[in-house]
């Protein structure tokens, strides 16, 4: 928190997975990639998202710095499942929250389609031209973030609010839960669930090769009973004190 914009992910096709963090500065993410998973984040600020269509960067074999093929970035053929996104301030025009953010995006059922109606006249180009599809699923909002256009079972939790203070060594971080969100349940996320980008055709999975394990929240609890959008598996309604990162261990 605290800080210009908490992450920068730039000309990557993924596989790559962004899980258990708080971001709670103005800037959340610049975003000039795809392929990424966003999967329960606590997010409290604005994402800058784009694309990168004048230059080609290589993406690699699973594990490995050997090249499997260069590509442009196109934007999309992300992930963005059981996160809380804040929204204290109102979006601009190249500031938006999570959710909204991905509208210029399709979905799996309008890509094919669309490719296949301008292919019938057009080149390569049209991968250019058709946006990439997007999963956007069962993430909570609250302010002025909204749920992308087609997403899958978002949650409205208005009244939600979070922030973090240092004591005396220790970061606590302060969530108001609203029952709202108190109340919902999320699918658990998996490499199944997760799929393939589009591009490398790899498995988000862990460094060595095993499946990515999402099952615990970002302090170590387990998400066994119940699954609640972001970082936290158990809040209560209310006012929630949890310290999540301590100088004194």
């Amino acid at each position: 928190y605290g800080n210009g914009r908490d992450l920068f992910i730039e000309v990557t096709h993924g596989p790559c997975i962004i899980d258990n963090n708080l971001f709670l500065s103005r800037i959340a993410f610049q975003n000039a990639a795809q392929g990424t998973a966003y999967v329960h984040n606590l997010i409290g600020g604005y994402v800058y998202e784009y694309n990168v269509l004048d230059r080609s960067t290589p993406y690699h074999f699973p594990h490995s710095t050997d090249v499997a093929g260069y590509a442009v970035v196109y934007g999309g053929d992300d992930r963005v499942i059981n996160n809380i996104v804040l929204g204290d301030e109102a979006p601009t025009e190249y500031l938006k929250y999570f959710g909204a953010a991905f509208d210029k995006y399709s979905v799996p059922e309008e890509y094919m389609p669309a490719l296949e109606e301008m292919g019938q006249m057009r080149d390569h180009n049209i991968y250019y031209e058709v946006p990439q599809p997007v999963w956007v699923e069962q993430n909570a909002y609250s302010g002025y973030a909204t749920p992308f256009r087609a997403e899958v079972g978002p949650i409205m939790a208005d009244g939600l609010s979070a922030s973090v203070r240092e004591e005396q060594g220790e970061w606590i971080l302060e969530v108001n839960l609203p029952d709202s969100l108190l109340s919902a349940s999320c699918r658990a996320v998996d490499r199944e669930r997760l799929g393939v980008p589009r591009i490398t055709r790899e498995a988000y999975e862990s460094p060595s090769g095993a499946p990515a394990d999402l099952s615990t929240d970002i302090i170590g609890e387990s998400r066994a009973e119940r699954i609640l959008p972001g970082p936290i598996a158990n809040l209560k309604s209310g006012l929630n004190r949890i310290t999540v990162w301590s100088d004194n261990k």
